[in-house]
């Protein structure tokens, strides 16, 4: 059994992981291979549907006593073509020995684009209970460190929406000797919180997902 994820383009093409590697399907419905190295997850189409953002993951990390903070694994963000030419690594793992564990860069989820394509949104693992998410510019530079989340996802829909281009991110909260607080919030682009949303089923009816990450 393995596990296929797909993303498709508003061009026709859909692209997807299987066994680790890269597939597409083009809009005529032909499919073509695009990696082999079986180390290879979560491939996302640009909005304009001439490149393919995707997960390689290298090895495992090293154990670290760097407590409660850990490297996972080894990941890195590629990016190529949409026929397959062009392949190359945009953002590295940064993992050296004795780090500080909260900017560490290299266990990577939730890719995706931003519905205009200037940028792509990842979380970063580091924590036993949660993640944080960053903004990069399409091309891997400028990486920005937004905020602690757990799962992401963008709006696109139409460019009419008022929140066109905002995120919905899980988020864990704490204040004080309160307990913690596991909710869902809505950004803007840049990771500032505009609110809570209470009911994510009635908010995802009124605001289309570019992309769903699970």
């Amino acid at each position: 059994m393995f596990l296929v994820i797909f993303s498709p383009s508003l061009y026709g093409q859909v692209v997807y992981e299987k066994e680790g590697n890269i597939f597409i399907k083009l809009a005529d419905g032909k499919e073509r291979q695009l990696t082999y190295e079986d180390c290879n997850y979560q491939p996302q189409i640009s909005p304009d549907a001439k490149q393919i953002m995707y997960i390689k993951h290298t090895k495992e990390c090293p154990f670290t006593e760097n407590d409660p903070w850990f490297p996972a694994d080894f990941d890195e963000i590629w990016s190529m073509n949409i026929d397959g030419s062009g392949n190359k690594c945009i953002i590295k793992n940064n993992y050296v020995l004795g780090q500080d564990m909260q900017y560490y860069l290299g266990s990577f989820g939730s890719l995706t684009f931003s519905p205009d394509g200037k940028y792509i949104y990842f979380l970063c693992q580091n924590c036993a209970v949660d993640a944080i998410l960053y903004r990069a510019n399409s091309d891997g530079s400028d990486i920005d460190r937004l905020t602690n989340a757990h799962q992401l996802d963008v709006i696109g829909g139409h460019p009419e929406d008022e929140y066109y281009g905002y995120l919905v991110a899980g988020m864990r909260k704490s204040s004080g000797a309160e307990p913690i607080k596991w909710t869902t919030v809505l950004m803007d682009s840049d990771g500032k919180e505009i609110k809570e949303i209470n009911d994510l089923d009635k908010f995802w009816t009124q605001h289309k997902k570019i992309i769903e990450n699970k």
